[in-house]
This record gives structure tokens, C-alpha cells and sequence, in this order.
């Protein structure tokens, strides 16, 4: 009984982790192949020679898998748990070109006052919020497998931390001339309105939402292709 709980608690501290779960994922099926080759006595010679190539093989599959994930994927073996900040886990998923971008966190360093330069900062973005009823445009895109297209492009409404689109009466979309210059109507799934396509190049797209109240409301999104090289692997 003590050996199966000190097995067991040995289970549970390496699933913690990837690194940990891969470990005891090797140390079981390895455990259970030598008990398998140690104490089957009604097995053949020839059908014992199988285990033995696998006891002797499977360490070498073991650390050049081994090797090849610490040095491709070696941010992906870790939990939150396993650094010091958890901040730092978080990190190691910013892509590659991000990291290159040495941009000065915010500071007060320029502006000393929210009215600085007769801008009045809170007031003008508050009112970006309010003149678009809390309504935004945002995108994401994925390789696409269309001829001659680079990604497939979801675009779709959201509101400021809120899921109720209720009030939205119809959404519109409009990409330009690639497009046909055609109006596309945008379609609710689940907790989404929006509309699907495919492009080779960015665009802008532009998207009138009519309220049920009779408000109308126009928002633009530029349909960027910066995460693309991450996506495809291009920068790693």
C-alpha cells in the first residue's frame, strides 16, 4: 500500500505540468512493457524479442522526442505554477515579432495632464463609446484553403463588455470593390454578428449597424494581416 501511494502521489505532482504528464506518460508504458517482458513466463523467445527491442529502442525515441521539444516547443512544457511570476508564463506566448518590438511601456512622461494641449483625453474617449453605443468591429483571421486567397477573415460586431445584441435590428457590411462593391448582410451565431470571408490583402472593411430604435451607427475595422506570420510560422 505504501509503494501504490507513493506512486500515486508521484502521478500527481508530475501531471501538474506537459513536461510532468510526459514523463509519467514514458515511465508508465515503459514500466509496463518490462513487467510485461520480466514476468510473462509463457512467452515465446521470438515473442519476447519484440519487448526487448522496444525496452532497448524506446529510450533512444524518448530523448530525440525529448530533444526536438525543448528545443522547438520548450515554452510550451511549463505551467503558470512552475515560474516565479505567473506573468512571466503568460509572456512566452507573445509571437516572436512582438518581442522584437522594443516600444516603451505607457508613462506619464509627455503628458502631465489629462487636458494637456487642450485635448481632453477621457472626455474624447468616452465619447468614441458613446457615439458608437458601445458597439466595435474587430477580426480574426486563419490560413485559408481557397485558391489564390491567403486567409479566411471573420468579421463581426461586439459590444464593450456585453454579449446583448438585442437592440441591433440588422448589421451590413461593406468591403469595396474586390467585393463587387456589394452590401453583405451579416448573420447571428451564437454570441456573434457577423460575416465570413476570404482575402489575399488587407482592406477595410466597413459595417452599418441599424438599431431597433431607428439609431444608425458606422464602424470601421482595418483588416490587418500582422498576426499572419505568426500564425503561418514564418517568424519562428
Amino acid at each position: 500500500m505504501d509503494t501504490l501511494k507513493e506512486f500515486s502521489d508521484a502521478a500527481i505532482s508530475l501531471s501538474r505540468n506537459p513536461l510532468g504528464i510526459i514523463a509519467l506518460f514514458i515511465v508508465l508504458v515503459y514500466g509496463v512493457a518490462a513487467l510485461v517482458a520480466g514476468a510473462s513466463r509463457k512467452l515465446t523467445g521470438e515473442e519476447r524479442t519484440p519487448l526487448i527491442w522496444f525496452l532497448a529502442l524506446f529510450p533512444c525515441l524518448v530523448l530525440a522526442v525529448f530533444g526536438w521539444l525543448v528545443s522547438r516547443h520548450h515554452d510550451k512544457l511549463y505551467a503558470p505554477s512552475d515560474y516565479k511570476d505567473e506573468s512571466h508564463f503568460v509572456k512566452t506566448f507573445v509571437p516572436v515579432e512582438f518581442k522584437e518590438f522594443n516600444f516603451a511601456e505607457p508613462s506619464n512622461e509627455i503628458e502631465t495632464s489629462v487636458n494637456a494641449n487642450g485635448t481632453d483625453w477621457p472626455e474624447l474617449r468616452k465619447g468614441i463609446y458613446d457615439k458608437n453605443n458601445n458597439y466595435f468591429l474587430t477580426h480574426v483571421i486563419e490560413p485559408s484553403n481557397e485558391d489564390g486567397q491567403l486567409y479566411d477573415i471573420f468579421i463581426y460586431v461586439i459590444k464593450h463588455k456585453s454579449k446583448d445584441f438585442e437592440q441591433i435590428e440588422k448589421a451590413e457590411f461593406f468591403f469595396g470593390k474586390y467585393w463587387g462593391n456589394k452590401v453583405f448582410a451579416g448573420t447571428k451565431v451564437d454570441d456573434y454578428i457577423g460575416v465570413r470571408t476570404a482575402a489575399y490583402g488587407p482592406f477595410l472593411a466597413v459595417c452599418k449597424l441599424t438599431l431597433k430604435n431607428g439609431q444608425v451607427i458606422f464602424l470601421n475595422r482595418y483588416v490587418d494581416f500582422e498576426m499572419g506570420k505568426y500564425l503561418t510560422g514564418e517568424n519562428r
